[in-house]
């Protein structure tokens, strides 16, 4: 299927419904784009390369100067699969005893957000994005503090539309930070194919009473940091510089601190609307 996310063009061979109906909304015609082809394998064996790159997931071997390998790994580190790059796209090889719509759409996560921060000024940040006033806020949380749940309150009370309720592609964009989608939306694939600019960022945490207010910059890009994933092996720490500087020169913080009632979605509507 050819589809376009995130300012790039894709052409993915899966044969997997689930995958090809979650990518349909991002459907489209080109002439040129990245070739992700996916396939199952009975049996692979582990590269005999120095790691250029390991983590717990997955290692990166360099093959040449535009190839390289990058095995993918379980929990246990156990070898699920592994992705081989070229410069025009990648093939995807997972073994057959791990075929499962989970597999093909972690290993495609890896891949898609490689191509796009590998060719965009951009980065990833793990959080629910709303639009509000046709902007886009994006909500930070910790795992399970709530972050999808409060999103979904500006669904219910004010017809909101989600960007992406898990992981959101912020690219500059001919001087503009905005948010593309994207197809990888966490458990929820909650996504739609539209893009706005970033108006603010805001960290979400758990309080009894629910109350919202602008941040120091300085002090909500600490609170943002460990929130931008590491999603591009590749990406040069200049692209990251210029983008991180330009959420500090153009991005709203707040801090969001409640339960979830439509109090919480009250106290913050308030709050964003007094910084428009």
């Amino acid at each position: 299927m050819k589809v376009n996310f995130g300012l790039t063009n894709f052409e993915i061979i899966s044969s997997n419904p689930l995958i090809n109906s979650q990518l349909q909304k991002y459907h489209t015609d080109f002439d040129d784009g990245f070739v992700i082809n996916i396939k199952y394998v009975a049996s692979l064996e582990k590269s005999t390369l120095e790691a250029k790159i390991k983590s717990k997931f997955y290692s990166i071997y360099q093959i040449d100067e535009t190839s390289f390998i990058q095995e993918v790994y379980d929990e246990n580190k156990t070898l699920i699969g592994n992705v081989i790059y070229s410069s025009n796209g990648a093939s995807i090889q997972i073994l057959e005893k791990y075929a499962s719509f989970k597999s093909e759409y972690i290993f495609l996560e890896y891949v898609c957000f490689y191509f796009i921060l590998k060719n965009h000024k951009g980065i990833v940040i793990h959080s629910s994005c709303f639009v509000f006033n046709d902007y886009a806020y994006c909500l930070v949380a910790s795992s399970g503090t709530g972050k999808s749940t409060h999103a979904s309150l500006w669904e219910k009370y004010n017809n909101s539309l989600l960007i992406n309720d898990d992981k959101n592609i912020v690219l500059l964009d001919e001087g503009i930070l905005k948010v593309f989608p994207n197809p990888f939306s966490g458990k929820s694939l909650k996504d739609n194919n539209l893009v706005k600019e970033l108006k603010g960022i805001i960290i979400l945490k758990r309080n009894l009473v629910s109350q919202a207010r602008k941040i120091k910059k300085i002090e909500g890009f600490k609170l943002l940091t460990p929130h931008i994933l590491n999603t591009s092996f590749m990406l040069e720490r200049a692209s990251y510089n210029l983008i991180t500087d330009s959420i500090l020169e153009k991005v709203n913080f707040f801090l969001l601190e409640c339960n979830v009632s439509k109090e919480a979605y009250l106290a913050l509507r308030t709050t964003l609307e007094e910084n428009l």
